[in-house]
């Protein structure tokens, strides 16, 4: 339990590695402030970025009925355990932003803002991509874990890739598009210069957490937005790059809709590759959950795998010959293309698979590869016909 001083208000909590008590903040930097409903617009108390592991926090005692403040002080103090040591993750500070902007905010009795110099790297960051921010955390705490595990096999110096691609862009597509893979290549940390697709985060090399300071999460998420209008993997080009123009889609600017590249089974790059782990996966435990959650938040239409069978279990319990053709290319050996629907925040979402070689619909070719997006195109817009005529 804290211990308090209800007076004084010193209260200190140690239920994880992070911690917070009083103490003196900044009020021209950067910081957050809590308010109560009790108390209308009077700033209760402000959190500073921590120190180490631990939290400053100042209150600010309004003139008030002691019955009233004593409720305020126990509710305040609660949410300061709960968002600052309890739920946060490896980066608390972060969180405790993210929250700013949610509904569980907006609707509690105190309220969370966050004010000062600016609001640094947040006040960049749009409502959406705060919502990526606990997403973020946890694909840098399995980072951190797989680079603790005996005999690592993820690539050092690296980061964690929760997507390849312009989110922003990717949002305000006609057509949402994601693209699924396994893990990322060793090859997006090139050793000759590790950082040259992800300039924009080569400051967190060495790092097992985005940090939260100047330029922190956003500087991050800012590398992966400009992932291929930088130095991107020629790999997207042999793989679903070809199918995506059947779309009128890409991962580059310029087409009608903008597509973004997820990995299923770890948001981490390893040597060897994925199928050449064997035990070493284990590694990666969390992450067909994290790229689950991931696509719940991302929302998209359509969904494009190439993948082998047991992955497709993180997308649905459905067996795959249970799914429907959507087309077949005729051969010795006839290449199958499936589709199935799943529902995403209460929206249907239309999953493609396709046989993988070496690389995505890799014994397919270009040609192929794009009749197969304007199929899957056109039976979107069969789906969608369908819906509104319901």
């Amino acid at each position: 339990m804290p211990r308090c001083i209800l007076r004084h208000v010193s209260c200190v909590e140690r239920r994880s590695d992070w911690s917070w008590e009083e103490g003196a903040v900044d009020h021209g930097d950067y910081h957050l402030v809590l308010r109560h409903d009790l108390l209308g617009e009077a700033e209760v108390a402000l959190v500073g970025p921590p120190h180490g592991n631990v939290f400053p926090v100042e209150f600010l005692p309004p003139a008030a009925d002691e019955a009233d403040w004593a409720v305020v002080l126990a509710d305040v103090q609660r949410e300061l355990t709960t968002y600052l040591t309890e739920v946060g993750g490896p980066d608390p500070w972060a969180y405790a932003h993210y929250h700013t902007g949610t509904f569980s905010n907006f609707y509690g009795d105190v309220h969370w803002s966050a004010v000062g110099a600016a609001e640094r790297w947040l006040r960049d960051l749009s409502e959406d991509e705060r919502v990526l921010l606990p997403l973020v955390n946890r694909a840098w705490e399995l980072y951190a874990r797989s680079l603790e595990a005996p005999e690592t096999a993820t690539v050092q110096p690296s980061m964690p890739i929760l997507y390849f691609g312009d989110f922003p862009a990717y949002g305000v597509s006609p057509i949402r598009i994601v693209t699924v893979g396994l893990n990322p290549s060793l090859q997006e940390f090139p050793v000759a210069d590790p950082w040259s697709r992800f300039p924009a985060a080569a400051h967190l090399e060495g790092e097992t957490v985005p940090t939260s300071n100047e330029p922190g999460p956003g500087a991050y998420l800012a590398a992966l937005n400009g992932y291929f209008t930088t130095d991107p993997y020629r790999w997207f080009n042999r793989s679903f790059e070809p199918l995506l123009r059947g779309l009128d889609a890409s991962y580059y600017p310029g087409a009608r809709s903008t597509a973004l590249h997820t990995d299923i089974a770890s948001p981490v790059a390893t040597s060897p590759t994925w199928g050449k782990l064997g035990g070493r996966r284990a590694q990666h435990e969390g992450g067909a959950e994290l790229w689950r959650d991931l696509v719940e938040v991302l929302a998209p239409d359509i969904i494009i795998l190439s993948v082998a069978r047991e992955h497709l279990r993180a997308v649905t319990s459905q067996r795959l010959e249970e799914w429907r053709e959507l087309m077949r290319i005729e051969r010795d050996r006839p290449f199958v293309v499936s589709e199935t629907r799943i529902v995403l925040r209460s929206r249907p979402a239309m999953v493609v698979h396709g046989r993988s070689t070496n690389v995505p619909f890799g014994s397919v070719s270009y040609p192929d590869r794009e009749r197969i997006g304007a199929a899957i195109h056109a039976r979107l817009g069969a789906l969608r016909a369908g819906e509104a005529e319901t």
